[in-house]
């Protein structure tokens, strides 16, 4: 085919499934190979001069001891690896939205880099910022005074504690719609 500038570009797909096992955007540029499982989830994709990316999604149950458990509403975790890179997992509930992500650190730690609580309508209702994993001090964002569309009538963040010993402002920050 040939995209909106002129160049050429490649895509290969399975006739089986329509899924592309293969892709290069430009003539002559780097080419992307892609494996899936048996269900059609990417396990590996492969682009020329890079280190393969390997994906997995596996059910909190059977998590290897060296990623992060399952805590929560959490039902399923999608990991995804990489040689020279970072792990990165992001969690999903029963509905498949992540709930948490989580990537490790350059100590070899996980840090949770976003959080997200739903309430039973499924309505985000607080969000949490970027902490090492385990600890107890984070950001949160609740929201509140939802109207029976799901719009926020309140936001209230719990703010850094280092602008409270300074004397600069509340330790919670509301706004009100």
């Amino acid at each position: 085919g040939t995209n909106p500038a002129g160049h050429l570009f490649t895509v290969v797909a399975d006739p089986g499934t329509g899924q592309p096992t293969f892709r290069q955007p430009i003539q002559g540029g780097p080419a992307t190979a892609i494996q899936y499982d048996p269900l059609g989830r990417v396990l590996e994709a492969t682009t020329d001069g890079t280190q393969p990316v390997k994906e997995r999604q596996l059910a909190c149950a059977g998590l290897p001891p060296e990623l992060p458990p399952c805590s929560g509403p959490e039902k399923m975790a999608r990991a995804v690896f990489q040689a020279g890179a970072p792990t990165r997992v992001e969690y999903l509930d029963a509905l498949g939205r992540v709930v948490r992500s989580v990537g490790e650190g350059l100590d070899g730690f996980f840090v949770v880099q976003a959080e997200v609580a739903f309430n039973e309508r499924g309505i985000k209702v607080s969000q949490y910022g970027p902490h090492r994993l385990g600890a107890e001090a984070r950001y949160e964002t609740r929201y509140g005074g939802l109207d029976a569309l799901g719009r926020v009538g309140r936001r209230e963040v719990e703010r850094n504690a280092g602008m409270l010993a300074s004397g600069q402002g509340a330790a919670t920050l509301v706004t009100d719609y």
